[in-house]
């Protein structure tokens, strides 16, 4: 099918072929610079729908050209090889590439730097089935080479070796071993002629010439606007890794705020603390508050220190009405504050309202 014809059909779909609807697919070429951005844009699709579909067969015609040209050797023939490594899983340019392997093997031999170190192998084997004149009969060597991995397939160890050294992988030498159908027997239809790879080969560089236009076209966009939407880029890459500096900061600053609550944890204990004391003067045990002499001692200790001091003050808080207020003049040392300050928690304690009251 023409591309012409393709693009008729598509405009014609869900419509009668009337003379009208033919006219309103010209009109729609004839005005095709006028066309919308999505009418464009389907167009675009369609061109490389069809790349995608026709590239395979396409790349095939030129991989048989290129073949051809490097070696001299019969597309028939490598095609008819191909088909057999397909039914073995092999791929099409393994096959390509172990024939040119096979080929620059036995060229080396005739510049007289050594045969292939299975060659007397296989003769040896087939004996008067192999002609050692016809080396450089590549096809040749392929059939003898399979028919001799079919009479050793038993010692794969030996012959997978001997194949390798005629250039062969293992993917081909699987070929061979599981595929012993006659080459002749491939039905021509499976083939490609040597007009269709032609045209193939053509078709492949026409869309290869389409896909360097675009990117010649696109490479003068870029090399007009390119510098500037590079420097536009740079601008905003420089603004997002503020950004990013930004967080990193703010996760700093996080630390600090998370020793702010541990603050607050310290205020939730000391103000659990007086509701301690609360409840214990409200239960009518408030004389467990009051400490021993010891524990006034180390305390005034604490406040005194070694030397004498003129004059101590101290405040506690009882409840929220009780105060106990001790104010120490003349003080010699730790024992002094001690019973001063046992004494006026004494006097504030008598005065604590008892339970009932």
């Amino acid at each position: 099918m023409k591309i012409a014809d393709l693009f008729v059909n598509i405009s014609a779909k869900g419509a009668d072929k009337t003379i009208g609807a033919l006219g309103e697919i010209r009109k729609g070429f004839s005005s095709i610079t006028s066309t919308s951005l999505e009418t464009k844009a389907a167009i675009l699709g369609v061109m490389y729908g069809l790349e995608r579909l026709m590239s395979q067969s396409a790349q095939a015609g030129t991989n048989l050209t290129q073949f051809s040209n490097l070696t001299g050797l019969s597309q028939d023939k490598l095609q008819r090889w191909q088909y057999l490594a397909l039914q073995a899983g092999e791929s099409a340019d393994t096959m390509a590439g172990d024939v040119n392997n096979l080929q620059q093997a036995m060229a080396k031999m005739y510049l007289g730097q050594g045969a292939p170190a299975g060659m007397n192998a296989v003769a040896n084997t087939l004996k008067q089935n192999f002609d050692p004149k016809r080396y450089r009969d590549t096809f040749y060597m392929m059939d003898k080479l399979r028919e001799y991995i079919q009479k050793t397939k038993d010692t794969p160890d030996i012959a997978r070796n001997v194949v390798k050294s005629f250039g062969l992988s293992d993917q081909t030498y699987q070929t061979m071993v599981s595929q012993t159908g006659n080459l002749s027997d491939i039905a021509q239809s499976r083939l490609y002629s040597a007009n269709q790879i032609k045209r193939l080969n053509d078709v492949n560089i026409g869309f290869a010439n389409i896909k360097d236009k675009f990117e010649h076209g696109f490479g003068k966009i870029n090399a007009q606007f390119g510098p500037q939407m590079v420097k536009d880029l740079a601008k905003v890459s420089d603004a997002v890794l503020k950004i990013v500096s930004a967080f990193a900061m703010l996760a700093d600053k996080l630390r600090i705020l998370q020793g702010f609550t541990r603050v607050f944890d310290g205020w939730a204990i000391a103000l659990g603390g007086i509701a301690d004391v609360t409840k214990t003067v409200a239960s009518g045990k408030a004389a467990s508050l009051v400490p021993d002499m010891t524990t006034m001692r180390i305390f005034a200790q604490s406040l005194v220190g070694t030397g004498p001091a003129a004059s101590t003050s101290k405040t506690t808080n009882v409840t929220n009405n009780v105060k106990v207020e001790a104010r120490i003049t003349g003080v010699k040392d730790a024992d002094d504050v001690a019973k001063h300050l046992n004494k006026h928690i004494n006097d504030a304690y008598r005065n604590i309202p008892k339970g009932g009251h």
